[in-house]
């Protein structure tokens, strides 16, 4: 039974790629960024040992260890290359930008699409734990190759833009951002048709979850920790029956009976219901799913 409940819990592996082709002129356009990236956002001031991994690759001019010819010597392989603590590359592609808790500093809204992330397609972005403040950029296409944004623990207000829901996201993580204001998922997470992982704890979040997140047939991991959502649409259980492994109320004002249609959650692993308003019988049927490890039931009715 859970304890309590981790917002940072059940995270998906991250994605593997097929990685889009690159060239000398991608390449070069692609180190220009990382380094705007460590100028404009703190990069200075960034924790050792990354500051100096970073100031070291991309910030000494003629002196930097990384350029094009040496991008290639790094990442042309089918191992994982780093070019700076936190950037991994493989067949001459950079696939993740991981900088967890570096001291990045600055306006989410400025790290945005069209000046950072259109660069490095297929890529899988993790900025958790740092100090981003205000809105998230809202210039995402529908046609962008984002593989997953992760910014949970940051100073992120606002609302969650609809443009984030793209066709090719699949994994999203705004958690641990009490001032992100979610009242009510919105209706375009539909766009969103490859979403896997979505994590939504511990925001300022309430409401409804709309019918459509059934239309979300790739969803595994769905996390609402934390918040004071209080209903979920009646396809939830029928249509999330082949594909969700993990679902996380804890602590919300979800209310009324379990529906009997959740016994079609056959693939569950991990439930936490726990400090809900749920009442009348539990449905017997979850307790003898074959996958089940963690079933939280505290505080309920």
């Amino acid at each position: 039974v859970f304890a309590d409940a981790d917002p940072a819990a059940g995270v998906l592996p991250l994605a593997e790629t097929t990685p889009a082709p690159s060239n000398e002129a991608g390449i070069q356009a692609q180190i220009d960024r990382l380094l705007w990236l460590y100028e404009t956002f703190n990069g200075p001031h960034w924790h050792e040992p990354f500051q100096k991994s970073w100031e070291d690759a991309f910030a000494r001019g003629n002196e930097s260890l990384v350029n094009t010819t040496s991008f290639g010597w790094i990442c042309d392989g089918g191992e994982v290359g780093e070019l700076a603590k936190g950037v991994k590359c493989r067949l001459n592609t950079i696939f993740i930008i991981d900088l967890p808790g570096y001291g990045i500093v600055g306006p989410a809204a400025a790290l945005n699409y069209t000046d950072f992330f259109s660069y490095f397609p297929s890529c899988t972005f993790q900025f958790p734990n740092n100090a981003l403040y205000g809105p998230l950029p809202s210039d995402w296409s529908p046609e962008a190759l984002v593989n997953g944004l992760f910014y949970a623990g940051n100073q992120i207000n606002g609302t969650i833009p609809d443009s984030i829901w793209m066709p090719n996201l699949q994994q999203l993580d705004v958690s641990a951002n009490p001032e992100l204001l979610v009242a009510n998922l919105s209706r375009s997470i539909a766009a969103a048709t490859s979403l896997l992982y979505l994590n939504v704890a511990a925001v300022n979040g309430s409401g409804w979850v709309p019918e459509e997140v059934c239309q979300m047939s790739s969803l595994s991991q769905l996390m609402l920790t934390n918040n004071r959502f209080h209903t979920l649409p009646p396809c939830f259980g029928p249509s999330l029956k082949d594909t969700l492994t993990i679902l996380n109320l804890y602590n919300n004002a979800f209310q009324g009976p379990i529906p009997q249609n959740w016994c079609n959650l056959t693939g569950l692993e991990q439930l936490n219901l726990s400090d809900n308003e749920f009442d009348g019988d539990f449905p017997t049927c979850i307790k003898h799913f074959g996958s089940l490890t963690l079933l939280g039931v505290l505080n309920t009715k």
